[in-house]
Protein backbone atom coordinates (compact mmCIF):
# COMPACT_ATOMS: atom_id res chain seq x y z
CA UNK A 1 0.00 0.00 0.00
CA UNK A 2 1.33 3.45 -0.42
CA UNK A 3 2.41 5.23 2.23
CA UNK A 4 1.00 8.94 3.15
CA UNK A 5 4.40 10.48 2.13
CA UNK A 6 3.68 8.99 -0.93
CA UNK A 7 0.51 10.40 -1.36
CA UNK A 8 1.46 13.75 -0.55
CA UNK A 9 4.28 13.64 -3.27
CA UNK A 10 2.31 12.52 -5.92
CA UNK A 11 -0.49 14.66 -5.16
CA UNK A 12 1.82 17.55 -5.15
CA UNK A 13 3.26 16.42 -9.02
CA UNK A 14 -0.13 16.11 -10.48
CA UNK A 15 -1.45 19.55 -9.40
CA UNK A 16 2.08 20.66 -11.15
CA UNK A 17 0.95 19.09 -14.56
CA UNK A 18 -2.75 19.60 -13.90
CA UNK A 19 -2.68 19.77 -18.29
CA UNK A 20 -1.94 16.87 -18.70
CA UNK A 21 -4.32 15.44 -16.58
CA UNK A 22 -7.21 17.67 -18.41
CA UNK A 23 -5.75 16.62 -21.48
CA UNK A 24 -5.82 12.84 -20.78
CA UNK A 25 -9.71 13.03 -19.04
CA UNK A 26 -11.10 16.00 -20.61
CA UNK A 27 -12.96 16.06 -16.83
CA UNK A 28 -11.59 19.43 -15.63
CA UNK A 29 -11.83 21.57 -18.88
CA UNK A 30 -15.00 23.61 -18.56
CA UNK A 31 -14.67 24.21 -14.52
CA UNK A 32 -13.65 27.54 -12.41
CA UNK A 33 -9.52 27.76 -11.54
CA UNK A 34 -11.08 26.76 -7.71
CA UNK A 35 -13.21 24.19 -8.81
CA UNK A 36 -10.76 22.47 -11.18
CA UNK A 37 -7.75 22.11 -8.48
CA UNK A 38 -10.45 20.94 -5.56
CA UNK A 39 -12.06 18.43 -8.11
CA UNK A 40 -7.91 17.30 -9.48
CA UNK A 41 -7.00 16.79 -5.97
CA UNK A 42 -9.79 14.49 -5.56
CA UNK A 43 -9.58 12.60 -8.59
CA UNK A 44 -5.41 12.31 -7.90
CA UNK A 45 -6.28 10.80 -4.28
CA UNK A 46 -9.35 8.39 -5.82
CA UNK A 47 -6.78 7.43 -8.19
CA UNK A 48 -4.66 6.33 -5.55
CA UNK A 49 -6.57 4.89 -2.81
CA UNK A 50 -9.93 4.08 -4.84
CA UNK A 51 -9.26 0.34 -5.13
CA UNK A 52 -8.36 0.21 -1.42
CA UNK A 53 -10.50 -0.73 1.56
CA UNK A 54 -11.72 2.28 3.71
CA UNK A 55 -10.28 4.79 0.55
CA UNK A 56 -13.17 7.14 1.38
CA UNK A 57 -12.48 7.98 4.67
CA UNK A 58 -8.64 8.27 3.91
CA UNK A 59 -9.69 11.03 1.33
CA UNK A 60 -11.60 12.77 3.47
CA UNK A 61 -9.22 12.80 6.45
CA UNK A 62 -6.00 13.77 4.08
CA UNK A 63 -7.72 16.36 1.70
CA UNK A 64 -9.77 18.25 5.42
CA UNK A 65 -5.85 17.80 7.31
CA UNK A 66 -3.66 19.44 4.49
CA UNK A 67 -0.21 18.51 3.51
CA UNK A 68 1.39 20.79 6.84
CA UNK A 69 -1.34 18.92 9.28
CA UNK A 70 0.18 15.22 7.54
CA UNK A 71 3.19 16.44 7.92
CA UNK A 72 3.34 17.33 11.65
CA UNK A 73 2.02 13.79 12.51
CA UNK A 74 4.41 12.35 10.00
CA UNK A 75 7.45 13.86 11.16
CA UNK A 76 6.88 14.94 14.85
CA UNK A 77 6.74 18.35 13.95
CA UNK A 78 4.88 20.23 17.24
CA UNK A 79 4.21 23.44 16.08
CA UNK A 80 2.97 24.17 12.41
CA UNK A 81 4.50 27.56 12.72
CA UNK A 82 7.86 25.92 11.74
CA UNK A 83 6.89 25.13 8.31
CA UNK A 84 7.68 29.17 7.75
CA UNK A 85 10.47 29.47 10.28
CA UNK A 86 14.10 29.90 8.04
CA UNK A 87 16.12 28.32 11.25
CA UNK A 88 18.49 26.72 10.06
CA UNK A 89 18.36 24.38 12.62
CA UNK A 90 14.69 23.46 11.25
CA UNK A 91 15.87 22.92 7.59
CA UNK A 92 18.83 20.85 7.82
CA UNK A 93 16.42 18.05 9.35
CA UNK A 94 15.03 17.76 6.35
CA UNK A 95 17.68 18.38 3.65
CA UNK A 96 17.98 14.74 2.79
CA UNK A 97 20.14 12.62 0.12
CA UNK A 98 17.56 9.75 0.30
CA UNK A 99 13.80 10.74 -0.20
CA UNK A 100 13.01 7.33 1.34
CA UNK A 101 15.21 8.31 4.74
CA UNK A 102 13.26 7.83 7.92
CA UNK A 103 13.34 11.50 9.55
CA UNK A 104 11.92 12.51 12.40
CA UNK A 105 11.70 15.96 14.10
CA UNK A 106 14.50 17.04 16.47
CA UNK A 107 13.26 19.44 18.94
CA UNK A 108 15.32 23.17 19.50
CA UNK A 109 15.73 25.56 22.24
CA UNK A 110 14.10 29.07 21.41
CA UNK A 111 16.69 30.20 23.78
CA UNK A 112 19.93 32.17 23.12
CA UNK A 113 23.02 30.52 22.48
CA UNK A 114 26.75 31.27 24.50
CA UNK A 115 29.43 30.56 22.16
CA UNK A 116 32.91 29.63 24.22
CA UNK A 117 35.98 28.86 22.14
CA UNK A 118 38.83 26.20 23.04
CA UNK A 119 42.65 26.03 21.85
CA UNK A 120 45.14 23.42 22.31
CA UNK A 121 48.74 22.25 20.77
CA UNK A 122 48.09 18.94 19.88
CA UNK A 123 49.98 16.03 21.20
CA UNK A 124 52.73 14.43 19.08
CA UNK A 125 50.93 10.83 18.73
CA UNK A 126 47.42 9.43 19.39
CA UNK A 127 45.23 12.46 18.89
CA UNK A 128 41.67 11.98 17.19
CA UNK A 129 38.97 14.88 16.93
CA UNK A 130 36.42 12.05 18.08
CA UNK A 131 38.10 11.64 21.23
CA UNK A 132 37.94 15.23 22.04
CA UNK A 133 34.07 15.61 20.29
CA UNK A 134 33.36 13.16 23.49
CA UNK A 135 34.69 14.73 26.10
CA UNK A 136 32.57 17.64 25.22
CA UNK A 137 29.45 16.12 24.82
CA UNK A 138 30.90 14.02 28.16
CA UNK A 139 31.48 16.81 30.20
CA UNK A 140 28.85 19.73 28.60
CA UNK A 141 25.92 17.15 28.52
CA UNK A 142 22.74 18.79 26.67
CA UNK A 143 24.57 21.62 27.39
CA UNK A 144 26.19 21.34 24.19
CA UNK A 145 24.41 21.81 20.89
CA UNK A 146 27.51 21.86 18.51
CA UNK A 147 31.19 21.76 18.14
CA UNK A 148 33.30 23.29 15.35
CA UNK A 149 36.56 23.03 14.82
CA UNK A 150 37.45 26.95 13.65
CA UNK A 151 41.36 26.97 13.19
CA UNK A 152 44.07 24.85 12.56
CA UNK A 153 47.64 26.71 13.41
CA UNK A 154 51.05 24.99 12.87
CA UNK A 155 54.12 26.80 14.03
CA UNK A 156 57.22 27.51 11.47
CA UNK A 157 59.65 26.10 13.48
CA UNK A 158 58.31 23.48 15.82
CA UNK A 159 56.10 22.35 12.98
CA UNK A 160 53.80 21.62 16.47
CA UNK A 161 49.86 21.84 15.38
CA UNK A 162 47.45 23.74 17.02
CA UNK A 163 43.65 23.29 17.03
CA UNK A 164 40.77 26.12 18.26
CA UNK A 165 37.38 25.04 18.44
CA UNK A 166 34.04 26.51 18.70
CA UNK A 167 31.20 25.07 21.67
CA UNK A 168 27.49 26.14 21.26
CA UNK A 169 25.90 25.95 24.59
CA UNK A 170 22.32 26.22 24.58
CA UNK A 171 19.94 25.46 26.99
CA UNK A 172 16.10 23.68 25.90
CA UNK A 173 14.51 25.72 28.55
CA UNK A 174 16.32 28.69 29.52
CA UNK A 175 18.59 31.35 29.37
CA UNK A 176 22.14 30.27 30.21
CA UNK A 177 24.69 32.78 32.05
CA UNK A 178 28.56 33.47 30.57
CA UNK A 179 29.09 32.16 34.41
CA UNK A 180 26.92 28.46 33.85
CA UNK A 181 28.82 28.30 30.61
CA UNK A 182 32.30 29.23 32.08
CA UNK A 183 32.29 26.62 34.88
CA UNK A 184 31.47 23.96 32.14
CA UNK A 185 34.00 25.03 29.81
CA UNK A 186 36.70 25.01 32.15
CA UNK A 187 36.04 21.43 32.90
CA UNK A 188 36.05 21.09 29.16
CA UNK A 189 39.49 22.37 29.08
CA UNK A 190 41.12 20.23 32.42
CA UNK A 191 38.95 16.97 30.86
CA UNK A 192 41.03 17.46 27.49
CA UNK A 193 44.16 18.29 29.79
CA UNK A 194 44.34 14.90 31.60
CA UNK A 195 42.63 12.77 29.27
CA UNK A 196 44.30 13.93 25.62
CA UNK A 197 47.51 14.63 26.75
CA UNK A 198 47.31 18.31 24.69
CA UNK A 199 48.62 21.30 26.13
CA UNK A 200 46.33 24.30 26.73
CA UNK A 201 46.63 28.10 25.39
CA UNK A 202 43.82 28.62 27.46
Amino acid sequence: MLSWESCAAVTVARLSSCSLVEKEQGAFRNSSPAKSNIDLISHSLSTLFGNFPGAQDRIGWAFGLGLERLAMVLYDIPDIRLFWSEDERFLKQFRLSDINQSVKFQPFSKYPAVFNDISFWLPSENYTENDFYDIVRTVGGDLVEKVDLIDKFEHPKTHRTSHCYRITYRHMERTLSQREVSSVHQAVQEAAVQLLGVEGRF
